[in-house]
């Protein structure tokens, strides 16, 4: 697809996240879990879909307290790979589904695509069945036939669509190729990563973060100990325990014997 700009792209982003004080425990396990949940999903900020996220770092050692609310907003540096296809990409897509009115398609064996038959072209016929679409001349030029589930296209991006954090893709055939493609990468002037491992990039996900301190310093003044700090230990909560134990008995007692006066 030479001449074809990358669907892909690399943004140096700021996120900002925001942690409940059960997080300060582990930061960087609930940093990952939040980054996480906006893998393969569409975002607006970024113009695509993510893909994985590489070098995680708090973008400082504090967080912030806004009012009342107990939640600990963390600015979070990271550079983000984003599936953003223009409306000159070329894409190769594996046929998924076949019928008179579309084509289905995968590309990366994630995004959905969807070819008109309004943009199949002339070369091609639907047959019969309505199982395949029929090539009209004796081979394409690719050197390709006939375009049935599991056949590999390139195409044309024509439009793009998303709701929900879901991207879909409309195409336009280009060429049907005539053998299966080894692996199809998305490569990136320092990222390359397989459609494989792209449905596992969540393990890639930590990269190099650095670990966040968890003092908090506030607008407010409010201030949070580091995680483990001032922690109670079995025999500090024992005597705290007992000592309540003592107190209350002596209301009691007062209590009683106020009444015994009376």
């Amino acid at each position: 697809m030479t001449g074809s700009p990358s669907p892909f792209k690399e943004l140096e982003v700021v996120i900002r996240l925001s942690l409940l004080p059960e997080a300060l425990h582990n930061v960087r396990g609930h940093i990952r879990a939040q980054l996480l949940q906006q893998l393969l999903r569409y975002n607006e900020d970024f113009g695509g879909v993510i893909v994985s996220f590489s070098k995680i770092a708090p973008k400082s050692h504090c967080g912030q307290l806004v009012c009342d609310e107990p939640h600990i907003h963390v600015d979070v540096g990271t550079t983000a790979y984003v599936f953003a296809p223009s409306l000159t990409t070329e894409l190769i897509a594996r046929t998924t589904k076949v019928s008179a009115t579309h084509i289905s398609l995968l590309a990366y064996g994630i995004f959905n695509v969807t070819i008109a038959a309004a943009d199949v072209g002339s070369a091609h016929v639907i047959s019969e069945d309505g199982a395949d679409w029929i090539c009209r001349h004796e081979r394409d030029s690719d050197g390709a036939q006939d375009i049935r589930s599991g056949t590999h296209v390139r195409l044309r991006v024509k439009k793009t669509h998303h709701a929900e954090g879901l991207l879909a893709i409309d195409g336009e055939l280009m060429g049907v190729l005539n053998t299966t493609p080894a692996s199809v990468t998305m490569t990136s002037s320092t990222t390359t990563a397989s459609t494989t491992s792209m449905t596992s990039s969540a393990d890639a996900i930590v990269g190099d973060m650095i670990p966040m301190a968890t003092c908090i310093t506030p607008s407010e003044n409010k201030t949070v100990s580091p995680a483990g700090e001032g922690k109670e230990t079995d025999a500090s909560v024992r005597k705290r325990k007992k000592e309540r134990k003592t107190k209350d008995e002596k209301k009691v007692k007062k209590k009683k014997k106020k009444r015994e006066t009376l």
